[in-house]
C-alpha cells in the first residue's frame, strides 16, 4: 500500500518499509509520512519483493527488517540487489550484527528514536 502525505518537508522520496511487527511498522510509517515521504508498506519479505517489482524505478530507499516471516531481510536484500545495485537499503534490526560486508546504507537499531530514524533516512538518501 502506498501512502503519501503533504505534511512536513517537501521530500519527493518514496520509501519501502518491510517490517513484520505492525506497531514498529506503523511508527516508522507515521514518522516518515509526517516528514513528507511517500511510504510503501510490506508486512513480510515476500510482499517487499513484490512491491519492489511493482514499483521498479520509483523507490528511493528501502528499510528492511532482518527477521521476517516467509522471506528474511537478507534474502530480500539479495533479490533486490540482483535487480538494482544502486537503491539504498537500511536494515532494521534488534539483533547486533556485522553488516559491513553487505552493501547497505546503514542500520537502524531497534528500538530506535524518531530522530535516529530520520537521520539514517536522510543520510541514506
Amino acid at each position: 500500500m502506498l501512502r503519501t502525505t503533504t505534511k512536513g518537508s517537501s521530500s519527493n522520496a518514496t520509501i519501502l518499509i518491510a517490517e513484520d511487527e505492525g506497531l514498529i511498522r506503523l511508527g516508522a510509517v507515521s514518522t516518515l509520512e509526517i516528514e513528507g515521504y511517500a511510504v510503501l508498506e510490506a508486512g513480510n519479505g515476500t510482499e517487499a519483493v513484490a512491491m519492489f517489482y511493482d514499483h521498479l524505478g520509483q523507490i528511493d530507499l528501502i528499510l528492511l527488517d532482518i527477521q521476517m516471516p516467509e522471506m528474511n531481510g537478507y534474502d530480500v536484500f539479495e533479490k533486490i540487489r540482483f535487480i538494482d545495485r544502486d537503491v539504498p537499503i537500511l536494515f532494521f534490526t534488534s539483533v547486533l550484527m556485522n553488516w559491513e560486508h553487505y552493501d547497505v546504507a546503514g542500520i537502524v537499531q531497534k528500538p530506535y528514536r524518531r530522530g535516529e530514524l530520520l537521520r539514517a533516512v536522510a543520510t541514506a538518501l
